[in-house]
């Protein structure tokens, strides 16, 4: 690590396993933040509702198999280093007591190791149980939530992580939002809010590259009208719309691109509805680049007001129609593509663009289009979010 950078801790929402097989926000920032300071990035920890033998095995494990890793191994950045905290995988009770005690001295270890007096800035993406103890008790200059979800209204998150998400809102420095429902709602509990939408990494999306693939093999026999989405099937995806999509316009096929579901291929099956499982990020362009249409489905849910969708630049980059519902994030973005307020019209817009040849993107001038592409790269953002570290 270099003594004269600044250091930059941040508690992150991924685990070092997916780290490389993931490209989306924070790694993105990442690898941004290490061209101007020291990194340290804090694996996130599942809570789990484990037996005391199991969850004492996982903590054993944990504790004689951690890895801190800092420029050596796979992950070779200058001024990354990656931390895995020794911590007991549940969180709660007497476990969430004992877990920021651990936390909070490993962090101090960490800090004496590297002589580091206090950080620059702790980022936090992600409102444990333990991060909600520890975050205002780690030495900073600066403290900042990047927020990315509504918490409140996703499912799969306990009550301590929504009050945990909100009292972290409340007493940092700084809230980023990506979206504007985040941003207003983080505004009634702190003044000081930005918003920074999701991006593209421009440096994934060479067009010379893609094309000198050529088509995919699992592409090369499904024929044109080719209708694609490219994420996960969480709780805001619309299965209805898309079943009903697949049968109203039985001449196209609906290619899905993610890691499959039971609940996905149970309400998705369909003739011309196929999954092509999950894709490296580095794969994605040359996929998209076969498409002939993408959608973005996603359900006016009080989760789904919250969404930013991280493909939409990604689409836009080739320039061929994109169909999505009426998220608020979408709206903004209306003239470059159609925004559905009801299934029905989300199906005109597929059927007009797929054999009416509609696109809005044929009417923006090369250079115009560019520079919009340009203003939402992730190298843009950075310079945005590098303003506030």
């Amino acid at each position: 690590m270099d003594t004269k950078n600044k250091n930059i801790l941040i508690i992150g929402s991924f685990s070092i396993r997916d780290w490389e097989l993931l490209k989306q926000r924070q790694q993105t920032i990442v690898e941004f933040l290490v061209k101007d300071f020291n990194v340290f990035y804090i694996e996130r920890i599942s809570a789990k509702n484990v037996g005391i033998i199991k969850m004492l095995k996982a903590f054993i494990k944990r504790f004689f198999l951690v890895r801190n890793v800092g420029g050596k191994g796979r992950f070779t950045m200058k001024h990354l280093c990656f931390i895995q905290l020794k911590i007991f995988p549940l969180q709660r009770g007497i476990f969430r007591f004992l877990n920021a005690k651990l936390a909070l001295l490993q962090i101090r270890k960490i800090m004496k190791k590297y002589k580091i007096n206090h950080f620059d800035s702790v980022i936090i993406s992600h409102p444990a149980n333990y991060v909600n103890d520890i975050f205002d008790k780690i030495p900073a200059v600066k403290r900042i939530y990047d927020c990315v979800q509504r918490f409140e209204f996703n499912k799969y998150f306990p009550p301590e992580v929504v009050f945990n998400d909100k009292n972290i809102a409340k007493k940092v420095d700084l809230v980023i939002a990506d979206s504007i429902t985040i941003f207003s709602e983080k505004l009634e509990l702190n003044k000081n809010v930005v918003r920074i939408p999701q991006g593209i990494d421009i440096g994934n999306y060479n067009i010379n590259r893609i094309k000198d693939v050529g088509i995919p093999g699992d592409l090369a026999n499904m024929g044109n009208n080719r209708i694609c989405y490219i994420g996960s099937f969480h709780q805001t995806f619309d299965f209805d719309l898309v079943r009903k999509l697949a049968v109203d316009i039985p001449a196209a096929t609906v290619i899905l691109i993610g890691s499959e579901t039971s609940e996905a291929k149970k309400k998705l099956d369909c003739n011309n509805i196929v999954f092509l499982g999950w894709k490296h990020f580095k794969q994605l362009p040359i996929y998209m680049d076969c498409m002939d249409l993408f959608i973005i489905p996603y359900a006016l849910s009080e989760h789904g007001k919250g969404v930013f969708p991280t493909k939409l630049f990604e689409y836009l980059y080739f320039k061929k129609p994109i169909v999505s519902t009426a998220l608020p994030d979408i709206l903004e973005y209306e003239k470059y593509l159609y925004v559905a307020h009801t299934g029905e019209e989300f199906i005109k817009f597929v059927q007009d663009s797929l054999f009416k040849g509609e696109n809005k993107l044929s009417a923006i001038p090369d250079d115009q289009f560019k520079h919009f592409i340009s203003e939402n790269s992730w190298e843009a953002r950075y310079i945005e979010f590098k303003k506030y570290l």
